[in-house]
């Protein structure tokens, strides 16, 4: 049953009545219905169960005969069999992995298909809701397990990130505004800062379609990078424009000349850094280091490219008293 706790896996603490009361053929049988009713769910792949131990021992015990594939009715019966099983494992080998110390409650593991974190979550809920409407209130348990966890987090980390990194986005460019006394100057570098991460999103979903705990990790970390070189090109623009009384085009040439080298030479660091990661075999970890450095590389094209393009079109003109 370890074996199965993958990342595609959770599993339920189902209680019986009290120690002991595993053995107790209608705790079985509806152990045995729920079980049946996830595996007829379309992303479920496996379930195991105590109740499907015990009707293959039943079976076995039996020469094979199909027809002793079920729970016996006697309780005493399941006792034995359970004691034949425990004494039949390895030695060094017990059933605690399945069943409780006192024998009070057993785990149902779920595996399921590739599915979303969402469809994980809910196919989580899907089984909660069946045993509060087909269980007693001792069998009813909420899902758990690292997967489901990590469902849960990247889920709410989804929802946090969207309002979060959409305030971080304007009070950058408030600050912006501000330090460059320019009101276009703000709204243009909103363009550089957003697109990186809008492609980068954009390709890993053409790729790979799932949104992962990593990839609401790399909105914030990418944001601080990417603002980054886009407020340094800025600033050299800028002084070209107002203090060295250059035009549009000079002034791009100049920040370019200046800010360009540095702005390659710790893009290639940082990028190289988190491409570290992608040597994990930590799934999230690669995923992040893969995010993250795409995200870096796609940011510091824009800035070469769109950016310049950007302050072509679109004439900051000086404040009034300052050279142009």
């Amino acid at each position: 049953m370890d074996n199965l706790a993958g990342f595609h896996s959770f599993y339920f603490n189902l209680k019986a009545e009290g120690p002991q009361a595993i053995t107790d053929p209608k705790y079985l049988n509806k152990i045995d219905e729920f079980a049946n009713w996830y595996q007829s769910q379309p992303d479920v792949a496996y379930v195991s169960t105590f109740s499907e131990v015990i009707k293959r021992l039943n079976r076995n015990m039996h020469q094979g005969d199909a027809e002793y594939y079920r729970i016996p009715e006697d309780r005493e019966l399941i006792a034995q069999l359970l004691l034949l099983y425990e004494m039949s494992l390895p030695y060094g080998f017990d059933l605690n992995n399945q069943i409780d110390v006192d024998k009070s409650s057993t785990k149902m593991m779920i595996k399921l298909n590739e599915v979303s974190n969402h469809r994980m979550a809910k196919t989580a809920k899907e089984g909660q809701d069946w045993l509060k409407s087909n269980a007693p209130e001792s069998m009813q348990d909420l899902a758990t397990g690292s997967s489901i966890i990590f469902a849960h987090i990247t889920e709410r980390n989804l929802h946090s990130m969207i309002p979060g990194t959409a305030i971080a986005f304007m009070l950058i460019s408030i600050i912006l505004c501000l330090a460059f006394r320019s009101i276009k100057y703000g709204l243009i570098s909103l363009i550089p800062n957003l697109i990186p991460l809008v492609i980068t999103f954009g390709l890993w979903s053409l790729l790979s379609g799932k949104a992962g705990i990593a990839i609401t990790m790399v909105a914030p970390i990418s944001v601080g990078i990417i603002v980054d070189d886009t407020t340094h090109f800025l600033c050299k623009y800028a002084r070209a424009r107002k203090q060295l009384a250059m035009d549009t085009k000079q002034s791009i040439q100049y920040a370019l000349c200046n800010v360009g080298p540095a702005m390659v030479i710790t893009s290639l660091i940082l990028v190289v850094g988190f491409s570290v990661m992608m040597l994990s075999d930590f799934f999230i970890n690669w995923t992040l280091g893969v995010l993250t450095a795409m995200s870096i590389t796609v940011a510091l094209l824009v800035d070469f490219l769109l950016l310049p393009a950007l302050l072509m079109t679109i004439k900051v003109t000086p404040r009034a008293g300052e050279s142009r």
